[in-house]
């Protein structure tokens, strides 16, 4: 039987290196059956900052100041709902890969909540229109709906375009397979820092996907670089993680 989908966007404080480092202030997330697309059910909430200020860049994209978010519970505040809404259920957004899974996944961790991003289809729709054209939400939207999109850069007009573009994509470019779908399978850690790859006699291995070292096996390089991520610091929790058991494995 087929999962919902929860379609969802989120405005931030701003972006970061390190998802971990920013902090969720609104977030739009409907649910809406896999088949017809009808709504299922719907959340939002506008959330404080908390003591991560937020970007220029951002407000000015958004329109959000601190004095908007005054009396605003935290994001952990709400964490255990938002988390149940989307237990058992498949994801959609637009850009979301790059974007909003990571930070909702580093979200939910601080709450105390660990999401299996890695066992959920992800219907990013950028990544499924970059199969037919390119182009920002709007330019998408445009050419889907013959509409322009108003209000861009509100969460809930966002993923409301977000849904209404996935359902003329899936009705004038057809059904796509899983195969199609953007998700984590490939990667160690959330942000992708450490990917895994399958080789041509079948076996798997885990290489680095950024710096000097990118596309390297982890048995292959230096093992002072490993040292170095996981005590430099900047680093999220998982990719620390990941680089100390690495070093230890091959250090023995």
């Amino acid at each position: 039987m087929s999962k919902n989908i929860v379609f969802y966007d989120l405005e931030t404080t701003g972006k970061s290196q390190n998802p971990n480092d920013v902090r969720i202030i609104e977030i739009s997330a409907i649910k809406v059956n896999p088949d017809t697309l009808d709504i299922v059910d719907k959340i939002y909430y506008k959330c404080s900052n908390g003591d991560v200020k937020i970007d220029p860049d951002a407000t000015e994209r958004h329109g959000m100041t601190e004095a908007d978010l005054v009396g605003c519970p935290t994001f952990q505040e709400v964490a255990g709902e938002v988390y149940e809404f989307f237990e058992g259920c498949d994801v959609g957004g637009y850009y979301c890969t790059v974007f909003d899974i990571p930070i909702l996944y580093y979200s939910f961790v601080r709450a105390g909540y660990t999401w299996d991003y890695k066992n959920v289809k992800n219907f990013d729709i950028y990544t499924l229109f970059r199969k037919f054209y390119s182009g920002k939400l709007g330019d998408v939207y445009k050419r889907y709906t013959g509409k322009d999109l108003e209000d861009a850069h509100s969460a809930d007009a966002d993923v409301m375009a977000t849904i209404e573009v996935y359902k003329q994509m899936r009705e004038k470019e057809g059904d796509f397979d899983d195969e199609d779908l953007d998700t984590f399978s490939d990667r160690l850690d959330m942000v992708g820092n450490f990917r895994v790859r399958t080789l041509e006699d079948g076996k798997r291995e885990i290489y680095i996907a950024f710096g000097k070292w990118k596309g390297t096996s982890v048995d292959k390089v230096d093992i002072s670089y490993l040292k170095w991520m996981f005590e430099k610091g900047g680093f999220t929790a998982d990719t620390t993680y990941y680089a100390k058991k690495i070093y230890d494995m091959r250090n023995k």
